[in-house]
Formats: C-alpha cells, structure tokens, sequence
C-alpha cells in the first residue's frame, strides 16, 4: 500500500495493487491499482471551509518498451474546484511525463463559477482534453482555446456580440 496522505504541491499517487511479471528481464504483464490524490491549493472537492482533497482511482499498465499509461475513468465525473472561478467535471483522467516534466490530463466539462462571466456562459463547456502540469501551468488541446459547441450571444448595451470560442 501507498500514501494517501494530502500533497502539499503537485499531486500524490498511492497503490493498494501492485503486481509486474517478468520474463528475461522485461515486463510482460502489469496490473496496478491505486488513486491519485489533487493538492488542495488548486482543487477542493467542496466548497466549504475545510479543504477536501480530490481522489481519484486509477488503473496502470507498463508495457515491454517501456512505455506506461496510467488512466481513470467516471461515467458521472468526478466534481473539483480550482478556486472559486471554474468547477472541473472530469471523466476521463492520464497522467504523463514528457521531458523532465509530469501532467495531468483530462476529458472533462469545465464551469465557470465566476458570477460576471457564467451569467453569459452558465452551462458547462465540454472539454476535449485541459492538461494541467506540475509547476501548475494549464493547457488546452490544440492550444490555449475552447471551441463552444454552439455560440453564445452576449448583449452588451445596444450591440450583441457571439462568443464562439474562448482564448487562454
């Protein structure tokens, strides 16, 4: 078993299943199950004033050329805040590494909480793929925009404006 202690930064992961078969000095076969742990700074799984830590169970397999995957999944999402200006609904979840640098990436519905924006944008925005690096750096698939489903019309005195996508 693992820790399932909160991270101070970044994330934890902690394992209650952890089995490798080897053959000639080469993984052949894994399963390992265990949870991974979101820091509280960034993400809260209520809004009260006790932060709640974000859990989420995982599953991963390493595979013969070294390379690995680790990945979840919740048909209803699993709900976390990053402060109190979007709420996370994620279905989907992998954690990477590329260069010298780990991530976490997710398939997701993205809600503004803001009160001045999502009076504009008040349904969630379905999200393809947000990664979120460990030094805390956000990024969206294909760049640092969202394409909306469907346009949303802004009023804005007497002109009317169409949001159809958002840029970060």
């Amino acid at each position: 078993g693992g820790s399932d202690t909160e991270p101070e930064k970044g994330f934890s992961v902690g394992f209650k299943n952890f089995e490798l078969v080897f053959q000639q000095n080469s993984i052949v076969e894994s399963t390992i199950e265990g949870s991974i742990t979101l820091p509280t700074q960034i993400f809260r799984a209520n809004n009260t004033g006790t932060p709640v830590p974000v859990k989420i169970d995982i599953l991963a397999h390493f595979f013969e050329d070294g390379d690995f995957s680790i990945t979840a999944s919740n048909d209803s999402g699993v709900s976390a805040k990053i402060k109190d200006v979007l709420e996370i609904i994620m279905y989907e979840l992998e954690v990477g590494r590329e260069g010298d640098e780990f991530y976490l990436e997710t398939k997701a519905d993205l809600k503004i909480l803001d009160s001045t924006i999502s009076q504009y944008i008040p349904d969630p925005i379905q999200i393809k793929r947000l990664r979120i690096w460990d030094d805390g750096k956000i990024e969206f698939s294909g760049g640092g925009s969202i394409v909306l489903p469907e346009p949303k019309s802004l009023k804005i005195g007497p002109a009317e404006i169409s949001v159809t996508a958002l840029h970060i």
